[in-house]
């Protein structure tokens, strides 16, 4: 037990390693061959998705079994043998057990995953049927898992006991959208008047509040969007990134500590800085989604196994609270759209034209 940190920092970092070059050996086998190295780089390299394989938290593993899921379902998508597409269901149905296990958050993401394999695998139907099959009883394990805990632990039969409480959070005349204020402007009632609301109580009250309150709502999805993309550190950042190792080295937080670098990260320059740093890398990020969209056939396929996961996560903010640590677990494929970004805009200086680049088959003009 005295080791137990140093093992676990192990574990998850020698898995992030593996999900690495997974995802970016999957990408080499195909005409982004030049993505995979930088890809590979930028990943690794990031410090804090990097370093959060050092602390205790649910980021990093998630952040791994994206990037593998991500990366089996591209390679395998075309395949039809009837023992690798029940294999590809089986190691899919544990990495999302995993997922949702750890966070029930990711759900929808899993239910993604499972609706792009279904929709888009080239098995014959009964050899895709039967791997979804597997794929669904192993990851419905999950909940049910966590269905039976909330049942023993607090009375309730619910996959999560605190969802209405965070989405409460996030909502109310008062709401910033942000976890770290204190927000207690939207009042919700219990049934019997007596009672504290049940978790799906708090859930109503919010979702009603919200179809109540359309213009109030859309001003609450922009500030909780503008957190889940803000920086670590500096004027704009906003979350729960307490323990993000890399907050203990990072130069900005460095230079506040003195009254000088602290007017100089807070002032006009530093939230300059820091919206250049957002809004860049949303650019470079919906760069490489329309880039790769735009080339059809793989490519688009393993553009929108990319961003899917990443927009679920930024509309699961919006439904709750904006935090900047959401955005982690999907912070490598946003990586991978960020560096497919920067070619796009490289090679749209070159060529008018994008599409053709990856075109599957030559045909005349």
């Amino acid at each position: 037990l005295n080791d137990f940190l140093i093992l676990v920092s192990i574990i998850q970092s020698s898995f992030f390693a593996f999900a690495t070059y997974f995802f970016t050996k999957s990408i080499s086998r195909t005409k982004l061959i030049f993505l995979a190295v930088p890809t590979s780089f930028f990943i690794s390299i990031n410090p804090t998705l990097s370093l959060s394989s050092l602390a205790i938290g649910y980021e990093s593993l998630i952040a791994s079994c994206f990037l593998i899921s991500a990366g089996l379902i591209f390679s395998k998508i075309d395949v039809t043998n009837r023992r690798s597409v029940l294999l590809l269901g089986f190691y899919l149905g544990l990495l999302m057990f995993l997922v949702v296990f750890i966070q029930p958050r990711y759900l929808l993401v899993a239910i993604f995953f499972t609706l792009f394999f279904l929709f888009l695998s080239h098995a014959s139907l009964q050899v895709k049927s039967l791997s979804m099959v597997l794929l669904m009883v192993i990851t419905i394990l999950a909940p049910a898992a966590l269905i039976y805990r909330n049942h023993i632990a607090v009375g309730k039969s619910v996959i999560s006991s605190n969802l209405g409480s965070t989405m409460k959070i996030g909502a109310g005349d008062k709401a910033t959208g942000a976890y770290t204020e204190t927000n207690d402007s939207l009042k919700c009632e219990s049934k019997d008047k007596v009672a504290a609301p049940t978790d799906s109580e708090l859930i109503r009250c919010v979702v009603t509040w919200y179809l109540s309150n359309p213009v109030k709502t859309a001003k609450l999805a922009l500030n909780k969007s503008q957190f889940f993309w803000s920086p670590w550190s500096g004027p704009l950042a906003n979350g729960t990134m307490a323990r993000n190792p890399w907050l203990k080295i990072d130069p900005v937080m460095n230079i506040a500590k003195t009254p000088e670098g602290r007017e100089l990260v807070t002032g006009p320059f530093g939230k300059l800085v820091s919206w250049a740093w957002l809004l860049g890398g949303l650019g470079l990020l919906f760069a490489g989604l329309t880039w790769l969209h735009k080339a059809g056939g793989q490519m688009r396929r393993l553009a929108w196994l990319s961003f899917a996961p990443i927009l679920i996560s930024w509309l699961v903010s919006i439904g709750t609270i904006g935090d900047h640590r959401f955005r982690l677990p999907t912070l490598g494929l946003s990586l991978f759209l960020q560096v497919a970004g920067y070619f796009a805009l490289k090679n749209r200086l070159k060529t008018e034209k994008i599409a053709p680049t990856f075109e599957d088959q030559p045909r005349a003009r």
